[in-house]
Order: structure tokens, then sequence, then C-alpha cells
């Protein structure tokens, strides 16, 4: 009975250390879920305005509705230039005004952002911003201040926004 009791206490001593370890492993893998979860949604952004529609990092912001681009652009900052990156043909049928066309696939849109000012910050836009997005990323490449429009012509037009 004695040999079958120190069994039982010795079978609960390897249960109890098995589980400390399974627990040790559980507790680790949800902290390091967590903190992945913190990771993934803080994106490396360090700043961000209270409405969450621009977030920015270094030189390279995000304006993510046209709502918040009117806004800025009602502004009237002298620093901003609103940089329409699509075809001339499409900038020709209605574009913001003030615009300054640009067209990405141009062929020479990377050696004409050379030329750009260095003192002002470029709000790039086009008709639905997946152009916005690849022309931002090169503006903002070679050291210039730019803001990336999310959306672009087709939902300013969606909102009623003037154009020329």
């Amino acid at each position: 009975h004695a040999l079958a009791s120190r069994r039982s206490k010795s079978s609960l001593l390897i249960n109890n250390i098995f589980m400390s370890k399974k627990t040790l492993i559980l507790i680790t893998i949800f902290i390091l879920v967590i903190v992945g979860i913190i990771a993934i949604n803080s994106g490396g952004n360090s700043n961000s305005t209270t409405s969450n529609t621009l977030t920015s990092q270094s030189n390279f912001a995000t304006i993510n509705n046209v709502k918040d681009l009117k806004t800025r652009l009602d502004d009237k900052n002298p620093d901003d230039i609103l940089l329409d990156v699509r075809t001339p043909q499409e900038f020709d049928q209605s574009h913001i005004k003030d615009a300054v066309n640009l067209n990405l696939k141009s062929g020479i849109f990377d050696s004409e952002i050379k030329k750009l000012d260095k003192n002002k910050t470029y709000l790039v836009f086009c008709s639905s911003g997946n152009r916005a997005l690849e022309a931002s990323q090169k503006i903002s490449a070679i050291g210039l201040k730019t803001i990336y429009i999310k959306e672009g012509m087709t939902s300013w037009l969606a909102g009623g926004y003037e154009t020329v």
C-alpha cells in the first residue's frame, strides 16, 4: 500500500511538472500572439490624427478619404501641391482645381519627380488610389514629403466635390 502511495505521489509530481511546462508554453504562445497583434495594429505609424484619417511615418503619410482631402485643400497650405498622376487624357476630362498633372505611366515620371521642390508636400492623387500609392512610394523614396490619397477621382466625383 505504501509503494502504491509513493507511485501515485511520483505520478502527480511528474504530471505537475508536465502541466507546468505545458502551461508555460501556452502562456508564451499567448504573449507572442498579443505582441504580434499589437505590432500589426500599430503598423509602425508614429503619428495619427484623432480621426485616424491621416497616418504618417517619416516623410510618407496617408489621407484615407476624399472628405479629409477636401478639408486639407480648403486649408490652402501654400506648401501643399496636389499631384494628379493620371494620364493627361483623364486629367483633361476633369480634375481638381490647382492640381498638377504628372503621369505616373509616362516613362519620364522617375526623372520628373527629381525636379520637384523639396520644400513642398505632395498630395498624390489618381482615379482610384492604386497609381497614387505607387507614385507616392516613388516620391517618398527620394526624400520628398508625400501624402498618399487613398481614394481617388472616382470618390471625389461621387462626393459631389468641384472639378474643372
